[in-house]
């Protein structure tokens, strides 16, 4: 082992950089005799984080003869990216943030990194992934100019939540009314299936199927209220060209705005095909007007 320290006791103390490119100004402070240089001329690239970047003599000499300064490099320059420990405690804060949820309790078991780039830590909400035990959430250090470097957190995350839970079973088709619901508090994980968490949400909406009793009221199961009911009356708006007409019908089947529903003249028997305008209205536009009398 002892061959492998000797090499790493050679190895250059490396300057660090915080940019996309190395600079004159960053060679300056490698070797000082370079500050006699403009500070802004590109020397190359920076090495990616994690990675270093050395300048051997022949090439210094090269760069002092192009920059026209006296000196006579003896040493390599050695460049790496500024690096900095992970903080958890950042990390919780972010993802706190993310979530939403400033009282959520967060637990971190493990970070892929232990040291990262200076920057930002970002971790959304569509990094998440659930096991039975723990949670994996994929984010990323935003650092430099729009650059990223990737990062997990292993976690456990608990969050009060407010959610709608059914009072009793409530069938399919039934327009949900605020004495079938009541609202709950729970510890749990933030979910993506979209609970409710207001009674707005809910009441005066419409199930698309069965929600038994104790069951949270999750949005995909509902359905914006009817506006035109079968079998209701309706007020029809005709239009032909310019001439309006206005009569009360009768709807054969029920709609929503903007959906196309078959409505009767009561006091001819004819059907015809009319558009939901709006609650209990709807509108045909024909050619002739004999078409709905």
């Amino acid at each position: 082992m002892w061959w492998l320290l000797l090499a790493m006791s050679m190895q250059p103390t490396c300057t660090t950089i915080d940019g996309d490119q190395i600079l004159t100004a960053d060679l300056a402070r490698a070797i000082p005799e370079f500050a006699e240089a403009p500070p802004d001329k590109v020397i190359g690239y920076a090495p990616s984080p994690g990675s270093r970047r050395v300048i051997r003599i022949d090439e210094l000499k090269r760069l002092a003869r192009q920059l026209d300064v006296a000196v006579t490099p003896n040493r390599e320059a050695c460049f790496e990216w500024q690096l900095a420990p992970v903080s958890r405690g950042e990390i919780v804060a972010v993802m706190r943030q993310s979530l939403e949820a400033p009282d959520a309790r967060i637990e971190v078991l493990q970070v892929s990194r232990t040291v990262t780039p200076s920057g930002t830590y970002v971790f959304p909400r569509t990094g998440l992934s659930r096991s039975a035990t723990d949670t994996l959430w994929r984010g990323y250090v935003a650092y430099g100019k729009g650059r990223r470097f990737d990062i997990w957190a292993r976690v456990r995350i608990a969050v009060p939540l407010t959610r709608v839970v059914a009072v009793r079973r409530i069938n399919a088709g039934e327009s949900i009314e605020a004495s079938q619901v009541r609202l709950e508090t729970v510890i749990g994980f933030p979910q993506e299936d979209q609970e409710a968490r207001n009674l707005g949400e809910v009441v005066g909406r419409v199930t698309r199927g069965p929600i038994s009793a104790g069951r949270p009221v999750l949005l995909s199961q509902l359905s914006a209220p009817l506006d035109v009911k079968a079998g209701e009356s309706v007020e029809v708006q005709v239009t032909s060209g310019h001439a309006r007409l206005a009569l009360e019908a009768q709807a054969a089947n029920s709609g929503r705005e903007g959906d196309m529903i078959s409505v009767r003249n009561p006091k001819t028997g004819k059907i015809f095909h009319a558009r939901v305008e709006g609650k209990g209205k709807v509108l045909v536009m024909v050619p002739s007007m004999s078409a709905v009398n």
